[in-house]
């Protein structure tokens, strides 16, 4: 998709499960990116010795909730708050844990996804946690329970109408739309399970939306 828009990508980065400690990512990823703006600039290596200087884009960093907390203090820490280098990132940066127990001072200024807020979309989530505090007695904690049942949501809604055959399937799952879940409302479109989603920009603990053009897909879905 980057390329496809004319951002070109120079390098990704990956960590194993469980990491903690991210300088030779976040290393490797100012290296690739100082690297493209010399070529750009037709410059060698010696002739500048600031990265601000240069015109990087940004870092791309789509990770689970659990690992924002463990990065983004490593964000500041190893200097990216100081250069020219924007930090995207997707719903994980976004989790209203996220949000209110990390320090504003590390995610202000990240640019990141967030589902919708709609009264639809505030509904399911309601919805399933109660359902799940009731059954299992205690509070719903993190998005792994969250994300299974709107899975299963999926499937059953496209099983709703009693077709069993596997193309029926498919194409009742293929036209599911509107669908209100525990973590948003999601709908298919070509194929691909996607849910209501916004771009904002984190504030102070906050996520503020972007105005953002559309693309011509469904309904404005992305």
């Amino acid at each position: 998709m980057a390329e496809r828009l004319g951002m070109p990508v120079v390098g990704r980065f990956g960590y194993e499960a469980g990491a903690t400690f991210f300088e030779p990512q976040i290393s490797a990823a100012l290296d690739a990116l100082r690297s493209k703006e010399l070529d750009r600039l037709a410059l060698a290596p010696n002739d500048t010795l600031h990265m601000e200087e240069l015109e990087p884009t940004a870092l791309f960093m789509p990770i689970p909730p659990e690992d924002v907390e463990f990065l983004a203090p490593q964000v500041i820490h190893f200097g990216l708050d100081t250069l020219a280098v924007e930090i995207l990132g997707t719903s994980g940066w976004t989790d209203p844990h996220i949000l209110t127990s990390v320090e504003a001072r590390l995610t202000t200024g990240v640019i990141a996804t967030a589902p919708v807020v709609s009264e639809q979309a505030l509904e399911g989530q309601a919805r399933f946690r109660d359902a799940y505090e009731s059954r299992y007695k205690r509070s719903l904690v993190g998005a792994t329970a969250s994300v299974g049942y709107d899975a299963a949501l999926l499937l059953l809604e496209a099983l709703r109408a009693g077709r069993i055959e596997p193309d029926e399937v498919r194409e009742s799952f293929e036209s599911l739309e509107g669908i209100s879940g525990a973590t948003g409302v999601f709908s298919v479109v070509r194929g691909r399970v996607v849910r209501d989603t916004e771009v904002v920009r984190i504030e102070d603990q906050m996520a503020v939306p972007i105005e953002r053009i559309s693309l011509g897909s469904k309904n404005g879905r992305r």
